[in-house]
């Protein structure tokens, strides 16, 4: 009896350093995420993992994945103007961010459904427009940021700021696939995101994908910026 009550408390012992492993500062942490450049600390995963729990609202889950991997690619191009990460890394963030998701408790179904990697990539290349300077020099880009002044927390302001960028995609792509269409969409978003403060961004997220509650306390995001490089925690 002895033996067994020994080996199950050292079986306890092993499981809670596990799990201190993966939770570390009331975050969990993420094994792979050092090799990611892509920041998504602040991100409000709990309220993804709720969204993605619901099978009949497939399109919520996917939107809100969809915008946690924008304003981390906004967050990367305002550091290097650089739209996501270089194609050697892609791989890597692609799969850490699929860790840390699964970690929160996001079905891994959901990023399979959502088509994470494909229809949501880690880096926007929208027609040859792979920079913020590109995106910015395009043409009528200027009617997009002349429409999306932040805050977009209005209806009325966010509705003029998506007409504006429907109608600069179709300009620009005329009648191109969904995918090149969404990519478009996304590095948009990440041109007009970079320019301003991670508030604004996720402000204008909100607007752009259509989803609340993207963030965690700013004071807590402010807390992490000074723990060095994350990617996902």
């Amino acid at each position: 009896m002895a033996v067994h009550g020994a080996a199950a408390v050292l079986g306890s012992l092993v499981f809670l350093g596990m799990q201190l492993r993966l939770v570390i500062g009331g975050r969990i942490a993420c094994r792979t995420c050092a090799d990611c450049p892509l920041d998504l600390s602040g991100s409000n995963f709990t309220l993804v993992a709720s969204a993605c729990a619901d099978k009949a609202d497939r399109g919520k889950c996917c939107r809100y994945i969809n915008a946690f991997i924008a304003i981390s690619v906004a967050r990367y191009a305002n550091k290097t103007s650089t739209l996501g990460v270089a194609s050697d890394l892609s791989d890597i963030c692609l799969s850490s961010i699929s860790e840390t998701l699964k970690l929160y408790g996001v079905p891994p179904n959901a990023t399979v459904f959502c088509g994470f990697g494909t229809k949501i990539p880690v880096n926007y290349d929208c027609k040859g427009r792979t920079t913020v300077e590109q995106m910015l020099e395009s043409p009528r880009f200027a009617d997009v940021t002349e429409n999306c002044p932040v805050p977009l927390s209005e209806a009325s302001k966010c509705k003029k700021c998506l007409n504006a960028g429907i109608n600069y995609l179709h300009r620009l792509l005329g009648a191109e696939s969904n995918v090149t269409l969404s990519t478009c969409r996304d590095a948009t978003f990440a041109t007009l995101a970079s320019q301003v403060d991670n508030t604004s961004a996720v402000d204008i997220a909100s607007c752009f994908f259509g989803v609340q509650g993207l963030s965690i306390s700013p004071v807590l995001y402010e807390e992490r910026q000074g723990l060095g490089p994350q990617c996902c925690h």
